[in-house]
Parts: structure tokens; sequence; C-alpha cells
């Protein structure tokens, strides 16, 4: 489905399922494991129907296995996922996924570099306040995640107000965020992601994420190389 041919109703059910997906996705990369959000995803079988309706691989790989370790859950899991969270986004070791866009694309790979302003620039820009943890850089993938979430919801309040014009720069906003930002680098970070988690939980959230960026970005007409 090209742009062009998107429907009003169809540009509604894309920023509801694209913001509900990445609603949580971000929550998966941004926080701590949750114990209520992962029982959520058990008892109630949040994972049942994915929001993004797609048949990429990525995505399809990621839900599997996610939903596969839900199904075989035990309380000893919630400390598993934990600690993969902390050695792969939070430290105090070598990361071997940091989770900033910087880092990925300065040569040096460091934090607060040239990337972290563009994306302090574009949230600005659309009136997205990011919710950084300790000062920390605004250009965390989690973050970026929320990002989307921010345009999905810019982009229903112009369906709603029936502004052609402000559907137009919300996704004007969102295909360049994807080529300036997203596409440069969330590939080889979620690649990075899938080869070093340690639980299905991550390496499935990874695929997921993947898949769901590519299908987005498809959307959009945004070519976006995927790497899994």
């Amino acid at each position: 489905m090209t742009t062009n041919s998107m429907s009003e109703s169809q540009w509604s059910e894309f920023f509801v399922g694209h913001g509900l997906a990445y609603g949580f996705l971000s929550r998966v990369f941004y926080e701590v494991p949750d114990a209520d959000l992962v029982q959520a995803l058990v008892s109630d079988d949040l994972l049942a129907d994915w929001p993004i309706d797609s048949r990429q691989e990525n995505l399809q790989s990621g839900l599997n296995l996610m939903r596969d370790f839900c199904r075989g859950w035990n309380d000893d899991h919630l400390t598993a996922i934990k600690r993969d969270f902390q050695r792969l986004f939070i430290g105090p070791d070598r990361l071997p996924t940091p989770p900033w866009e910087s880092v990925y694309r300065s040569p040096d790979r460091l934090m607060f570099e040239e990337q972290t302003l563009q994306v302090r620039q574009a949230y600005a820009r659309m009136g997205f306040a990011a919710p950084t943890r300790y000062n920390e850089p605004e250009d965390h993938f989690g973050l970026e995640l929320m990002f989307l979430v921010h345009l999905c919801g810019l982009g229903i309040a112009a369906l709603e107000q029936n502004s052609a014009e402000s559907l137009d720069y919300v996704l004007n906003n969102m295909r360049a965020f994807f080529t300036e930002h997203l596409n440069a680098w969330s590939p080889r970070f979620l690649g990075d992601v899938v080869q070093s988690a340690q639980t299905d939980y991550y390496r499935g959230a990874a695929l997921l994420a993947s898949g769901s960026l590519a299908e987005t970005a498809a959307i959009l007409g945004v070519s976006v190389e995927t790497k899994s």
C-alpha cells in the first residue's frame, strides 16, 4: 500500500495501530522490565494481535519468539530479562548494544554528538518533550520510538480537524525522521541486539521492532534496509 492510495480511514487505522505498537516497543527498550507489563503479556496475551499488520519476516519471527517466551513464563524469567536489559543498555560494563544514535553514527562512537542535537531539534519542531532519565541523550532508541507515538497522535488530530495541510506536515516529518535518523542506525542497532541478547524476550523484541519499522517505512514510502 502506497501513501497515494491511502484513504482517510486507512490513515486513521495506520496512526492508531502504529502508535500502539511503538508505545509498547518504546517501553521495552527504554524502561527496566516491569512485572506488571510482563504479567499482562503473559496473562492477557497482549501479543496475540499485533497492531501492525504485516507478513514482514522479522516482524513475524519477533512475534513468535516473544509469544513462545511468554507461554513458557515463570518467575525466574523476570530476573533474566532484567539482567539482559542491564547488560545490553545500561552497564556498568562495556555495552554490546549502546542504545543511542550518536554512538552508532559518530566516528568515535560517542554520546551527545551532532545526531543528538538534530534529534532534539526534530522533537522540538513537533512539540515533543522527551522524558529523559538522568540527563541522558535524547537520541535513545526508546525515545525515538516515543517520538513516533507522538507523531501518530498528531496525525490523528490532523484527521479529526480535517486538515490536509496538517496531515501532510506530520507525514513529511515522519518520513524525514525515518530517512535522517531511524533508517541510518536502527537496522545495525537492532541486529546487534539480536546477536547479543541472552533472552528470547529481547531477541524477539529487536526483530519485532525491526520488522515493524520496515513496515511503517514501506507505507510511508521510505526505503529502510533491514538487518536480522
